[in-house]
């Protein structure tokens, strides 16, 4: 039986043995904190949006911008994934342009929506 050959780490030896090389390990804190960093991010940026959008400004190119540059970025992250600690937080801010852009287009039609899909998503 031949095995189909593969670069995913979890098939390698590398992900099973209990010898690491890396003296970069991952925690729980690192990964909280990284996490509400990129949240905070795409929170300002969104809220920042939604306030030119109320002061008359066209968000339009915004939200159309950033949902182009999440599109890329996370492309581009899938193929280089060393790169995370650069794209992340362009992702990051990215999606808060499309986030802020879209929930302000849908606010503007459907007044209540916005507040519906945050409280069911929290």
């Amino acid at each position: 039986m031949s095995f189909i050959k593969t670069s995913n780490p979890a098939f390698t030896p590398y992900f099973w043995d209990n010898e690491q090389d890396s003296q970069r390990k991952m925690t729980v804190s690192g990964i909280v904190i990284k996490t509400l960093v990129m949240l905070l991010i795409t929170t300002t940026i969104t809220v920042v949006i939604w306030k030119l959008h109320t002061s008359g400004t066209d968000i339009k190119w915004f939200g159309t911008g950033g949902m182009l540059a999440a599109i890329v970025i996370s492309i581009v992250l899938s193929v280089r994934q060393q790169w995370a600690h650069a794209l992340v937080p362009l992702y990051a801010i990215a999606k808060g342009f499309f986030i802020g852009g879209f929930t302000s287009y849908v606010k503007s039609q459907f007044p209540e929506m916005p507040y519906q899909a945050i409280g069911v998503t929290l």
